[in-house]
């Protein structure tokens, strides 16, 4: 045959094809070694030492593709528990915040001798909060689904309020679990609005526009107010239809509100106690007052968060609480009132994604395909090598 070389000259050929094949096994990744070992018992059982060499050659490229692929997956997931950390770090700075002022709001209860079940009642909403949380972080689906869920639910549930919620002096605010009455407006509109800041598209700007029209319906003009201002922070950070038609419902929406009577008397331990705070002690009041502020900082805290979203979640909290000081409203944490609690705790899932989204594409080899500007961005979650490729999950959003 013509590749069978004779004397020293096969020798050779015999031993860089040995050396090709431990190459192979040393070169790829651990979790091909088994593939490599059987790759080595073919070079040495092939007949043509031509044949033999070209085989060895193949397989050392494909070993070397192997090993690019795998360096550059773990350069990749390195980079996400980079970009993680900051998001993980706001988190667990949001949680602290609420901690905080719940604090402030149980020692303001226990000075202005509430029941025991109020304060009962705030930390058991503190804690339903955090679970609440950690149920949405480990749902199913994907960070866009969940966010548009999260307005359609937010929608429906406040509409249903405003039908068929227990009335009280022709107001409809509140449902009854278990007992308790809970506005389901202060629960479920703040993680709504910074759902929606992250994820717009034409089924969430329906769902804010339908709740709109519920808390006109209810009325509430407090949330209403603080939707349309949110709404209108988005509009300036985002621009564009599905941002601009939410907000002229949600104006539309907040002045029925205004011009419907709303004549509810100021409930002790919940409506205008950040004035009546400094008469029990001028220390009281003061904190109560840094513990409004300081359920804001998560929005200026500098923590890689979604700039439309920061901007929703600062402006519909500090209009809920400015409503608080201004006429009637529930004090959101320093004052008893369970769902503002829930729905602030909440309001953090959306503000801190479990997933850091990286702009542009990323190929096979974790290239970035797409200009810095192009505007587009991908959620990217790779997945194990598979027969010599990288394989990734890209979601465009």
């Amino acid at each position: 045959r013509s590749d069978v070389l004779i004397g020293p000259h096969r020798k050779g050929i015999r031993m860089i094809v040995r050396w090709l094949a431990y190459l192979v096994v040393l070169i790829v990744p651990a979790e091909k070694r088994d593939w490599a070992e059987a790759m080595r018992s073919e070079i040495w059982a092939i007949d043509g030492w031509w044949q033999g060499v070209g085989f060895a050659l193949n397989c050392l490229l494909v070993a070397l593709r192997l090993r690019k692929a795998a360096q550059d997956m773990a350069d990749m997931r390195a980079l996400a528990s980079r970009s993680a950390q900051p998001f993980r770090a706001g988190l667990i700075s949001g949680l602290v915040c609420a901690g905080l002022a719940t604090v402030i709001g149980l020692a303001y209860l226990d000075m202005a001798d509430a029941p025991l079940t109020l304060i009962a009642s705030n930390v058991a909403a503190f804690t339903v909060g955090v679970l609440l949380l950690a149920g949405l972080y480990h749902s199913g689906g994907g960070l866009l689904s969940r966010y548009t869920a999260l307005t359609v639910a937010g929608a429906i549930s406040i509409l249903l309020t405003a039908a068929f919620g227990r009335p009280v002096d022709g107001v409809a605010r509140w449902i009854a679990l278990g007992g308790v009455f809970i506005q389901t407006s202060l629960v479920l509109m703040p993680v709504a609005v910074v759902a929606f800041a992250r994820a717009t598209n034409g089924l969430s700007a329906t769902a804010m526009s339908v709740m709109a029209v519920g808390l006109a319906l209810q009325p509430d003009r407090a949330v209403a107010g603080a939707l349309f201002l949110a709404l209108f922070a988005v509009v300036l950070r985002k621009g564009g239809v599905t941002t601009i038609v939410p907000a002229l419902i949600a104006f539309a929406a907040f002045v029925a509100a205004l011009v419907k009577p709303d004549a509810l008397p100021a409930v002790p331990y919940v409506d205008l106690i950040l004035w009546s705070a400094f008469r029990i002690h001028p220390f009281l009041g003061v904190a109560m007052w840094a513990g409004c502020a300081v359920l804001l900082y998560p929005a200026l805290a500098g923590n890689g968060a979604d700039r439309a979203a920061k901007d929703g979640f600062f402006v519909v909290w500090a209009a809920i609480i400015a409503a608080a000081a201004i006429d009637a409203y529930p004090t959101p944490f320093v004052g008893y009132g369970a769902a503002a609690i829930i729905g602030y705790v909440l309001s953090l899932f959306a503000l801190y994604p479990s997933e850091q989204p990286h702009k542009g594409s990323v190929d096979a080899f974790g290239i970035d395909n797409f200009p810095a500007d192009s505007g587009t961005w991908f959620y990217v979650v790779p997945e194990p090598v598979r027969d010599g490729s990288a394989q990734h999950t890209v979601t465009p959003c």
